[in-house]
């Protein structure tokens, strides 16, 4: 009886490894990731990324072409392969998941406004997918900091807007992203560079003084190498404008205000975002951290105003406090 009850339980065992088992591997996660893994169009092999970091120039178009074709695989971005010449590829080799090896980290500028980032393990002689990040903008370059409290480095992902033709718009802008518990998380976004060109008719259709505007934002960011949880950064900000029925050429904008301001931007754990300072409960309602001074906005160049300070919980709460009302307790914390 008792054997008959301990195969009863043995049998009842097995159907149940089978049926977990079988629902595990035909769900269609487990599907795409077997096929990335085992398929040799998901697969980047070592002997072609070498020839791509290498320079090899009498073929590197097809070395493109069949990188490209197996990332867009990776994606499952059928739609794009008819676009795959006009597609813009980048590549780096860095450490971004903590680990012992290299990981490679691929951009594909799919267009002048889209872009994915693609991150691939290192598996003995080949790269396999690993994760993604979509809908960003055109990636211009990829540079890593090394970060002691990730225990990885941080992706310096510097990004473009190029609307000069139509929209008299461009900006360059740095997203700082950390690959951390399997996914990207952005830690800090910063305005580079900023141009628009304007017709003060196309906001004001009263106005008939012929007055164009041209704003310009320049921003220097000087990462610290030495304590690399915090950097500085320095802006200027400056609008010129020209009178004239036709667009103005450059030679005949003139200087009309500028405005310059200097930030120290750090890192902090109890926040776990980078800030421009904090005030405690001792001093407030709760503890808060600052991480933007709206009064230094670009818009202001534009007559809109925003006099807020933009505030952080420690819940990750983000909410906006009256700079005339509140200014004080962050006083010399949001301008260095």
């Amino acid at each position: 009886m008792k054997r008959k009850t301990l195969y009863s339980l043995f049998f009842i065992c097995l159907l149940l490894i089978y049926f977990f088992t079988f629902n595990f591997f035909n769900s269609p996660e487990s599907i795409s990731t077997y096929k990335q893994y085992s398929a040799p169009s998901h697969r980047l092999s070592k002997e072609l990324v070498n020839s791509y970091f290498n320079g090899n120039q009498n073929n590197i178009d097809e070395i493109k072409y069949n990188i490209k074709l197996t990332l867009l695989n990776n994606l499952g971005y059928e739609q794009w392969k008819e676009y795959i010449d006009y597609i813009e590829l980048r590549m780096y080799l860095n450490n971004v998941n903590s680990s012992n090896s290299e990981q490679l980290v691929a951009v594909l500028n799919l267009s002048k406004d889209l872009a994915t980032i693609v991150i691939l393990e290192d598996t003995q002689n080949q790269y396999i997918y690993k994760d993604k990040l979509e809908n960003i903008s055109k990636v211009k370059n990829i540079a890593f900091l090394e970060n002691k409290i990730f225990d990885r480095n941080l992706m310096l992902i510097y990004q473009e807007i190029d609307e000069y033709l139509g929209a008299f718009f461009y900006k360059e802008f740095l997203e700082i992203y950390v690959y951390k518990d399997n996914q990207f998380k952005n830690l800090w976004e910063q305005t580079i560079y900023f141009e628009e060109t304007y017709k003060e008719s196309w906001i004001n259709p009263d106005d008939k003084s012929n007055k164009w505007n041209r704003v310009i934002e320049k921003t220097v960011i000087e990462f610290d190498f030495i304590d690399n949880s915090k950097f500085n950064t320095y802006t200027d900000q400056k609008k010129y404008i020209a009178y004239s029925i036709q667009q103005p050429n450059i030679k005949e904008y003139v200087l009309e205000n500028s405005y310059s301001f200097n930030q120290c931007v750090y890192w902090s754990n109890k926040y776990n975002s980078f800030i421009l300072g904090e005030v405690t409960k001792d001093r407030f309602l709760k503890d808060l951290a600052l991480i933007k001074d709206m009064n230094n906005s670009i818009e202001n160049l534009f007559g809109i105003k925003n006099n807020n300070l933009k505030v952080l919980s420690e819940n990750g709460e983000v909410t906006y406090l009256n700079k005339n009302k509140f200014g004080n307790l962050f006083r010399n914390l949001s301008e260095q």
